[in-house]
């Protein structure tokens, strides 16, 4: 496994290698956020990056109907990175 994806399942408790799983792990304590979200209201690309490309659902909703696009764009400008990403 590499280090960025060992760092992302030590930070947001998930198992990101296992595809079963999707990478969406939710935060029921939390709303239903997942760690795509917590990486899209942060600005780390990267992590997002890593999140999908490991299987992580982009259009998964909080229990608010939330969506880590929507996450990005309450916190970054439309044309930042993190936006443009989704």
């Amino acid at each position: 496994m590499n280090a960025p994806l060992r760092l992302i399942e030590l930070l947001a408790d998930v198992n990101v290698s296992d595809k079963s799983d999707k990478s969406n792990k939710s935060d029921d304590s939390n709303g239903g956020t997942t760690p795509i979200m917590k990486a899209s209201m942060c600005g780390l690309l990267d992590v997002v990056q890593c999140l999908v490309s490991s299987g992580a659902d982009m259009n998964q909703a909080n229990k608010d109907g939330d969506t880590p696009l929507c996450c990005a764009i309450w916190c970054y400008d439309e044309d930042d990175d993190i936006v443009l990403a989704f």
